[in-house]
């Protein structure tokens, strides 16, 4: 929350309208009472007062321009019998025309001469405020003496700005924080504060995604936000929620200075009158409290001798918790100073709003007992997510469940995982989830209006999210020139003004009429002839003597370097290192990872995690795309052995510059291979033979596996599967047969041996003849393969084998009518395309006088005794038809009867 300033925004008004701005109220009992007067030097038992019984009233300023108020102060002068009770401070939305609850307060107790300040989380900015008085102290009248309205301090935030995507980044503690835009709540609540520095070139860890659109669902809404795990690899994901409970009003100990002791001020203490042995506090939160987490006490130690005994919390009369001073005496507490002592309990279900602390005073009853800051933290609302992955929603406990596959209720939500279930989901966990994953949050917290998801995810550069040259939106509410500084890598001069520049001469000395500009510079005058040039000499000496040497120094024009021959790799790339040595305060050196031919050059993408081809066309795009040294040092082995060419070539862009800042110097660059493959070693007529590790080649599509096991040495080879985790094929556990290499298999999974709508696991274990052992495995969701019929919530009607899982009901049927329409969805599950379906009905059993009628569309209905349909389906791809029976008078009755729905098709 930003600190409010010490000064009124309002001046001290003399009228209604004087100095500045505007004074109104709902009523004002006589001109002796008149609104102003809450604002102005006035005597001090002066103050506005309502109409007789008016019942709600309210009182407000309007500013000439619109400000921002985080802050306001009540003082009653003539007593507290007439106070305001239950009120809203709230701010005009001019767009809209309506008013804009900014704070609540109910059951508010005053003290006589006694100001009490009220603040409150506010970005937004009006011209008129009020408060809004529900109810009295006094059902006659309600007056307030004095009233004042504060700005926070004058802030200055910034936020960063990607000039390519315009995307809006935030920073703070290593963390990159995703903004919706720079409007001025977010460069309010999450920009980077006036005075912080922040470093850029370290590796980041955490992303934080603020959310600020919703949808609404039910009684809640729904926050979403999609990630690409590929690039963000998340190791644990949370949503920050405020768990801190407001309290509103105590009702049994009006003596005692509430303000004081749940205020937002921690170290507000209050040294009460109370010299007995307990006190209890009837405490009523803002709002009903599903959960209490923890209450911390803050203890000032600075007096040993009025300091409580103990603390209990009591919810409905049964106490929860307790925490006692572990001395005896005159010492009550471990600390010597100030300090935050939680009492210890564990998460209570409460579904309250009244929590009762009982105070136990110290033995020496001769001090009066200090009553120490209290703060409750648990949460008021549901706060659930589900995770959205492979087409279903799920969450996670112990392993991944899917809540459902369709678009998610209310309650679906709610079965969802809590908040604090969700930061604890493991690493291992999110890694079983791969690609696309969204994150979804819900909360029935009619008040939030924005959510944070925390992500804590591999080191990563921020440059990759902000660019190299981020722009720099800064926000003020003070007129004083903003000054933004920053550290980066060393430059001289001339990279800020160019190889030339203009010197401009001022002088106010009338005398003066020329002036001379001594420049120091590694300079020449042959740097002044432009292209080439020839040196002649000429002597007297005759040709025999007459010999030169001519001995000249110079600076290499920037030039692109590359192997003549690329050097072949023979295994596997394993690491490529460049000493360059070079003298420069930064590098301009530029490296490219080549091919055989050198029509294409490739650097490593950081984002991509592959080499990419990169434009060297020009000077210009080679600084641009080019990899530094330590760029390419930095890549590590695993990155190498993705390079797929059998040859490698480096090439270089090698920059001096005339100022002798640039020195490039490149002594040597070396690559090494790694694991050389398809290798026989002949040493003294002995023959070894290197055996590789048997490979396969695996898909599984429509509950068919299909493989090619192979082994590079051609030995034999076998294999086993097993089908979450028990034995499949061969069902005894044991491998095939040694076979030849390469051996193809097929097999089919039958859906009576996996889980429907459930998740399985896949593994097939292979070994080559001398028992080197391998395996792949997967995980898919189970379900059933051919086609199928399902209805319109995704219900299957049958098994691929016929086996009936429900029926299609057409309940009572009147002869002479016909049915409703019902709508079916048929569904390939082949794992290839189709085509020429022929959808008909089995009519035997058939009373007389009843006909079936197929439609491909609903409205209108074109009856059709069967369908033939000559477009492709495609795997997993669904179609809708409709059916309905139509019968004649006199058409014989026949209870439940029954007839089955036949498809035929082709493949593509």
């Amino acid at each position: 929350m930003a600190k409010a300033s010490d000064i009124s925004a309002i001046p001290i008004m003399t009228s209604n309208t004087t100095p500045s701005g505007i004074v109104s109220a709902s009523s004002e009992f006589s001109t002796s009472y008149q609104a102003w007067i809450v604002f102005g030097q006035t005597a001090k038992n002066a103050y506005w007062c309502s109409k007789y019984r008016e019942g709600s009233s309210w009182l407000s300023y309007e500013f000439p321009q619109a400000k921002r108020i985080i802050r306001y102060s009540i003082l009653m002068e003539s007593g507290v019998a007439y106070a305001p009770f239950n009120w809203t401070f709230e701010g005009f939305d001019e767009a809209s025309g309506t008013w804009i609850v900014l704070d609540t307060r109910t059951e508010v107790s005053f003290v006589i001469n006694i100001k009490q300040l009220y603040d409150f989380n506010n970005d937004g900015f009006f011209k008129k405020y009020r408060i809004n008085i529900s109810k009295g102290s006094n059902t006659d009248y309600t007056y307030i003496s004095k009233m004042e309205m504060f700005e926070p301090l004058p802030e200055k935030r910034a936020v960063l700005q990607n000039p390519t995507t315009n995307q809006h980044y935030s920073l703070s503690d290593n963390t990159l924080i995703h903004l919706p835009d720079n409007s001025n709540k977010n460069m309010l609540s999450h920009g980077i504060k006036q005075g912080t520095e922040v470093q850029l070139n370290v590796p980041f860890e955490k992303t934080k995604y603020i959310l600020d659109t919703n949808e609404a669902i039910g009684n809640g809404k729904v926050f979403r936000k999609a990630i690409e795990s590929t690039q963000v690899p998340i190791k644990k994901a949370s949503i920050n929620i405020e768990k801190k409970l407001t309290v509103i009003s105590e009702t049994n100990n009006k003596s005692l200075d509430l303000i004081k002791i749940f205020s937002d001020n921690i170290t507000d203490t209050y040294k009460s009158t109370i010299t007995s042995s307990w006190v209890e506090i009837d405490v009523k939160l803002e709002k009903v409290a599903l959960t209490l987490e923890s209450v911390d006490v803050y203890i000032d130690n600075s007096s040993n001798a009025n300091q409580p005994y103990g603390f209990e919390i009591l919810v409905g009369g049964v106490k929860i918790a307790e925490r006692l001073s572990s001395g005896t005496g005159g010492s009550f507490w471990d600390k010597s100073s100030t300090t935050n002592i939680p009492v210890p309990f564990e998460k209570q279900q409460i579904n309250s709003n009244s929590i009762q602390i009982r105070i136990l005073a110290s033995s020496d009853s001769r001090y009066p007992l200090m009553i120490p800051h209290i703060t409750f933290y648990g949460t008021s609302s549901n706060h659930t997510a589900l995770i959205f992955h492979n087409n279903a929603y799920k969450k996670y406990d112990s392993l991944w469940k899917v809540v459902t596959s369709t678009t998610p209720t209310e309650i679906d939500y709610l079965n969802g995982n809590t908040v604090s279930e969700l930061s604890k989901i493991p690493i291992s966990a999110w890694q079983e989830i791969n690609g696309t994953i969204e994150l979804f949050y819900y909360t029935n917290d009619s008040n939030k209006s924005e959510a944070q998801f925390d992500i804590e995810t591999e080191p990563f550069s921020v440059y990759d999210y902000i660019g190299e040259l981020p722009t720099i939106v800064a926000y003020t509410e003070s007129t004083d020139d903003i000054i933004v500084s920053t550290n980066v890598e060393p430059f001289d001069i001339y990279d800020e003004f160019g190889e030339s520049v203009e010197v401009l001469y001022y002088t106010d000395d009338e005398t003066v009429t020329n002036a001379d500009l001594i420049l120091e510079a590694n300079w020449s005058p042959i740097d002044e002839l432009e292209g080439d040039f020839e040196v002649v000499t000429w002597t007297e000496e005759s040709p025999e003597t007459a010999q030169r040497v001519l001995d000249m120094k110079a600076i290499p024009q920037p030039q692109f370097v590359k192997l003549v021959n690329p050097k072949r790799v023979y295994g596997s790339l394993d690491d490529v290192f460049v000493n360059d040595i070079s003298q420069s305060y930064r590098d301009e050196a530029r490296y490219f990872i080549g091919g055989e031919t050198p029509n294409k050059w490739y650097v490593w993408n950081k984002n991509d995690k592959r080499f990419v081809v990169a434009d060297a066309s020009n000077t210009q795009k080679i600084m641009l795309n080019g990899m530094t040294y330590k760029e390419l040092n930095n890549i590590t082995d695993m990155q190498w052995r993705t390079w797929t060419s059998e040859y490698i070539n480096i090439g270089m862009f090698i920059v001096d510059n005339l100022r002798d800042t640039i020195k490039t110097i490149v002594e040597e660059i070396s690559f090494e291979d790694y694991l050389p493959r398809d290798t026989t070693i002949i040493k003294n007529t002995s023959l070894y033979i290197l055996n590789t590790t048997a490979k396969i080649d695996i898909s599984f599509d429509a509950n068919v596996l299909k493989g090619i096991l192979s082994d590079d040495d051609l030995t034999r080879v076998q294999y086993r599967v097993l089908l979450n985790n028990a034995y499949y094929y061969p069902a005894d556990g044991s491998f095939t047969k040694l076979g030849e290499s390469p051996q193809n298999f097929e097999l089919a999974i039958g859906s009576k041996d996996i889980r429907i709508e459930d998740w399985n696991t896949l593994k097939v274990e292979f070994q080559d003849f001398f028992g080197t052992t391998d395996y792949w495995s997967t995980q898919f969701m189970g379900t059933f393969s051919g086609l199928m019929f399902k209805d319109i919530y995704g219900q299957y009607y049958s098994s691929e084998i016929g086996e009936v899982l429900q029926y299609l009901d057409f309940g009572v049927i009147i002869a002479g009518q016909t049915t409703i329409e019902h709508e079916v969805i048929l569904k390939n599950q082949y794992g290839y395309a189709i085509k020429d379906i022929h959808l008909y009905a089995n009519k035997s059993n058939f009373p007389t006088g009843m006909t079936i009628e197929f439609s491909t569309s609903q409205s209108p209905f074109m009856p059709q005794p069967d369908l033939k349909l000559g477009s492709v389906l495609k795997n997993n791809e669904e179609m809708s038809f409709f059916i309905r029976l139509k019968t004649e008078l006199g058409s014989t009755p026949d209870a439940n009867g029954s007839f089955d729905i036949i498809v035929r098709a082709d493949k593509a």
